[in-house]
This record gives C-alpha cells, structure tokens and sequence, in this order.
C-alpha cells in the first residue's frame, strides 16, 4: 500500500470516517456530554486547544477540538449503541478504534506500512469495516452530508 493512489484514498476514507462520527456525535450528544466521556487529561488538552484557537479568532466549538481516538472513545462509551454499529462487544470496538488510530498514523509514513499479503488482508478486513461503519452512521442519522450513497465507494 505504499502506492500513492491507494494511500490517498485509505486516507480519504478514514477522513470520511471521522467526519461522520463527528457529525453523528454533534447531531445526538451535547459537548457537556461528550467532554465527560474523556480522561481529565484529554478534556484538559481539548480546553487548552480550544482557548488557543479562540485567541488567534478561529470560530469553533470544543468538539472540533477532538482527535480521532476522542471521537471513537465517545461512540464506544454510548450505551446500546455499539451493537447498533455491528460490533459484538466494547472489547470488539475499542480494537477496531486501535486499528483505525494505527493504520491512519501509518498512512503518513512512507515505510510504515508494509506489503507482505498477511498485512493487506488485515487491511482490507480494517477498511471494510471502516465503510460498514460509515454506512451505520449514517443509517443512524446525524451524517447527512456524508452518505454510502454519495458515490464515494462506501458499501452498506
């Protein structure tokens, strides 16, 4: 997967992903609510990024201030909600949050991803669940202007 092509578009897609679970979190939680889910360390970081951006006039609010794993850590800590999304368990979330985290890092280093077939397979696996996510989400609502349908090549 070091081709240009192939990466750019895993990156695209795990932008989609973040985007939706952005919106869906905006569309049916408030950010009292989502900020209480973080360790006090994280909300402490959030506060301080958010402030800092607020100095230079960036017009946000603290949710734009979250990283992927804030936003994934969030859907896990929704009761009832990942059985919803087609996972089993939390354990079974908080790994694919792992792998997410992990394979989008890897995404923007040139060596970090290699290209035996045991590591593409579990790549796929990682990508497919990606877009399976994405379809959830959206099924769910909140994720209007992110859609399976859109034509960008996430499967229901």
């Amino acid at each position: 997967m070091n081709r240009t092509a192939p990466r750019l578009w895993v990156v695209g897609l795990v932008g989609i992903l973040e985007a939706a679970v952005a919106n869906w979190i905006r569309a049916n939680l408030c950010e009292r609510n989502v900020l209480a889910r973080l360790s006090p360390g994280r909300r402490k970081k959030v506060n301080e990024l958010y402030n800092e951006l607020r100095q230079q006039n960036v017009e946000l609010d603290r949710l734009s201030c979250l990283q992927l794993a804030d936003r994934l850590l969030v859907l896990r800590k929704q009761e009832n909600l990942l059985p919803r999304l087609g996972f089993h368990s939390n354990s079974d979330f908080k790994g694919f949050a792992k792998k997410v985290v992990r394979l989008r890092d890897n995404l923007y280093h040139p060596n970090g991803l290699n290209e035996d077939s045991e590591v593409l397979d579990q790549k796929r696996a990682i990508i497919l669940q990606i877009e399976r996510l994405i379809a959830s989400l959206d099924e769910l609502g909140g994720n209007h202007a992110i859609s399976p349908s859109s034509g960008l090549g996430v499967a229901p």
